[in-house]
């Protein structure tokens, strides 16, 4: 059985009155009391005067959907931008609350694994990582269901109780992050340069809903370098982040100084880096070329990129000058997204002011 969820009601997590007041108009059946402010708690953190999650036949109640009535108050014309950017934000909180549960569960259960299996000496980092791997593949087959190889089946089986305990335990928690992703993605077709991002091969509505979720309002970036910087793309003294991280040579203060985060970074990465790199381009070995076969305008932008480190930077691994050229191919997309949501915006206000 699918479970269900409490409603989701952005403005009861917000401290900023001007965009409470504007969800109230967009959610006038939020049951907030009049006059603004949170309604009162209760001790369990639910809301004393919300509805149950319960209908009086035991139903679950219908999950609540702020783009919905956000899609109403946008065919009325009315200011909802800054409500839904917030939305996106605070529901990528939550995105991101349960990926970390997730992960951290897994990783328990890779560790019970481990022991099962072996665990090599420390300085032995080749037989640690086969381990490692190992216990990640039987996991991983153990959650999804899928048999596994006959030398691991042993294995599995002297601590099957507690995986599957595991396992269960994550259910509710992936179907609340598939819930939050769904309503995610009907917010980000809200917003200004929608019509743009439909367009771009490989950059899908979750794509731009955390992108969103992680910058906010694109408008309130002066030049598109602040938008690289704050999404973790832009160089450091000539460095990407990524060499720094690898390689060392920045102290604690200029770390706090480029205010560079990892954890966002990572966002973009597995998101937006990923699904572009995949599908604006043909691999190499399937094209039969040095770099890949660009399928798409920022496919294009990879092969030229690497074809100019190729000469630049003939020293570079493989791996070093396909993620620079990803992360430039990154930068890209961003750079246009950012023009095109200042132009849709001044767009929309110009109507809105006619």
């Amino acid at each position: 059985m699918k479970t269900k969820f409490a409603p989701f009601n952005v403005a009861d997590y917000l401290d900023n009155d001007e965009v409470i007041a504007e969800y109230e108009g967009i959610n006038s059946d939020s049951g907030r009391p009049e006059g603004g402010g949170r309604r009162p708690f209760a001790e369990n953190g639910r809301a004393k005067d919300a509805p149950s999650n319960k209908s009086r036949k035991g139903k679950s109640a219908a999950v609540h959907s702020p783009a919905a009535e956000l899609g109403q108050r946008a065919s009325d014309g009315g200011p909802q931008i800054p409500t839904v950017v917030v939305a996106l934000q605070e529901l990528q909180v939550r995105r991101k609350f349960c990926i970390k549960i997730v992960v951290s569960s897994t990783n328990r259960a890779a560790g019970l694994v481990k022991r099962m299996i072996g665990i090599p000496a420390h300085d032995d980092e080749a037989a640690q990582e086969k381990v490692e791997a190992r216990a990640r593949t039987i996991i991983g087959k153990a959650f999804s269901g899928k048999p596994q190889a006959e030398a691991d089946v042993d294995i599995l089986k002297a601590v099957d109780a507690e995986i599957e305990a595991i396992r269960l335990s994550l259910e509710p928690i992936q179907a609340r992050r598939d819930e939050i992703e769904s309503e995610m993605e009907r917010l980000a077709r809200l917003l200004p340069a929608y019509s743009f991002v439909k367009g771009i091969r490989g950059f899908g509505d979750k794509a731009f809903a955390v992108l969103i979720g992680e910058a906010g309002d694109l408008s309130k970036y002066p030049k598109d370098e602040k938008l690289w910087s704050r999404l973790g793309l832009a160089p450091y003294q000539g460095k990407a982040f990524s060499q720094w991280r690898a390689k060392g040579g920045l102290s604690a203060d200029e770390w706090v100084g480029a205010r560079y985060n990892p954890k966002r970074r990572a966002e973009i990465y597995a998101c937006i880096e990923v699904p572009l790199g995949n599908l604006q381009m043909e691999s190499a070995a399937k094209s039969e070329t040095t770099f890949g076969k660009p399928i798409g305008p920022y496919g294009e932008v990879y092969v030229r990129r690497r074809e100019h480190t190729a000469v630049t930077h003939p020293d570079w691994s493989k791996g070093h000058s396909r993620g620079d050229a990803l992360r430039v191919m990154v930068k890209a997309v961003v750079s246009d997204l950012w023009r095109e949501w200042n132009k849709d915006l001044a767009a929309r206000e110009m109507r809105d002011a006619a």
